[in-house]
């Protein structure tokens, strides 16, 4: 149903979007450092690290100063914000009536270190209307935790759709310590038609459930992987990634040209309608400048002809996305003298699933150009963003 790489912003507290700044080895911004092993391992002090959502950067110490913590739990366990997946499962029934289809909630998260000894996660899930509904035990998957899915009981699904309020809660026993809230946000889900074909009535009683992600688009993220040194773009499309065609400027004097794939997709887990022309599907892409642009000289690269360094060439960037032959984004950003990321707001990336692959970089706002994504709702993330705490600070283009 989606790729389950995901972006990691930090995100830091529901009120303000501070960041927790994570251990600095790798690329980064998102979320923790997970392993394989993570829920066995004993816990440890939590990391300085932004919450998140999948791969991203570091704050420099003056960056961080003002900014508000993530809330953490015993052993300094915070989820990281900008990891965190609401998505839907697809019931092809509704308490034994077949002729009716519902959904059950998916969720997905990370955090910023291994569980404690003891410990376990679960999910709450509220409807509309502030009434309890669901509660999910989360495993993980190794690569991210995962609340619900398969296994939560069919005959508890629902047909509602709204606004829905949720939380990631962390139990420990052996700590005889009340349960701990280390996440609040809320999720909007929206229907779709499913067929094309049947009554009105029967259309009505069959929709597509989804994940509205709209507040995604005008969020952006640039970072490097320390590993590979590359630079790193990634932003949001609605609907296919198919001529997606990014170009660096600096100074007016183009840099760079990249090639992309789609680190993460939110859409339903059933098809809708032909005739529904822009089909309820988000994807993150991502991209990188393979040894044309690097952070630094470590004289690899032959003096006849160099990458672009930019802790050698401080300033003003842009990107400028072409799709399908149409100019479709500006992405701006900032190189201070130190080759670092400044202007945006501190994030750490993770580029691949395994341990010590995370990327210092920073949240930026994306001028969306074209209207091959459709009407969407330009003021979404305002309230929307990372399903309720929207990064202080932000502000998109109008």
């Amino acid at each position: 149903m989606r790729k389950r790489l995901f972006v990691a912003l930090a995100f830091l507290t529901l009120a303000g979007f501070g960041f927790q700044t994570a251990s600095a080895q790798l690329p980064g911004g998102l979320p923790r450092i997970p392993r394989p092993g993570k829920p066995k391992a004993t816990p440890t002090p939590a990391q300085s690290a932004p919450p998140a959502t999948t791969v991203q950067p570091q704050p420099s110490a003056s960056s961080t100063a003002s900014q508000p913590q993530s809330p953490a739990g015993p052993g300094g366990i915070a989820v990281v914000k900008h990891l965190v997946e609401f998505t839907t499962r697809h019931v092809t029934s509704y308490k034994g009536d077949s002729k009716t289809w519902s959904w059950t909630p998916v969720i997905s998260f990370d955090t910023t270190g291994p569980i404690p000894s003891g410990a376990s996660y679960y999910a709450v899930v509220m409807q509309p209307n502030g009434a309890p509904w669901a509660e999910l035990d989360c495993k993980w998957e190794g690569k991210d935790y995962e609340c619900g899915g398969p296994n939560y009981p069919e005959d508890r699904a629902t047909t509602a759709s709204g606004v829905f309020p949720f939380s990631i809660k962390m139990r420990n026993p052996l700590a005889g310590t009340a349960d701990v809230t280390l996440f609040s946000g809320k999720v909007k889900i929206d229907t779709a038609p499913a067929f094309d074909v049947g009554t009105p009535a029967e259309r009505a009683k069959k929709p597509v459930y989804f994940t509205n992600q709209e507040w995604a688009m005008p969020i952006g993220y640039v970072f490097h992987d320390p590993g590979r040194d590359y630079l790193y773009i990634a932003f949001w499309v609605r609907g296919g990634i198919g001529g997606i065609d990014p170009h660096v400027f600096y100074r007016g004097q183009e840099i760079g040209v990249s090639s992309c794939d789609s680190r993460v997709e939110i859409r339903p887990s059933t098809s809708t309608a032909e005739s529904v022309k822009l089909k309820p599907e988000w994807q993150l892409i991502e991209c990188h400048f393979v040894d044309t642009i690097k952070l630094r000289d470590e004289g690899k690269y032959s003096k006849s002809d160099p990458p672009h360094y930019l802790s050698a060439n401080p300033g003003e960037y842009e990107v400028k996305v072409l799709r399908r032959n149409k100019l479709s984004r500006s992405i701006k950003f900032t190189v201070g003298p130190d080759g670092k990321f400044t202007g945006g707001i501190p994030l750490l990336y993770r580029v691949e699933s395994n341990a010590h692959n995370e990327a210092h970089g920073v949240i930026v706002p994306v001028a969306i150009l074209d209207d091959q994504d459709g009407p969407w709702d330009k003021n979404a993330w305002r309230t929307g963003a990372f399903y309720g705490n929207p990064p202080a600070g932000f502000s998109p283009p109008q």
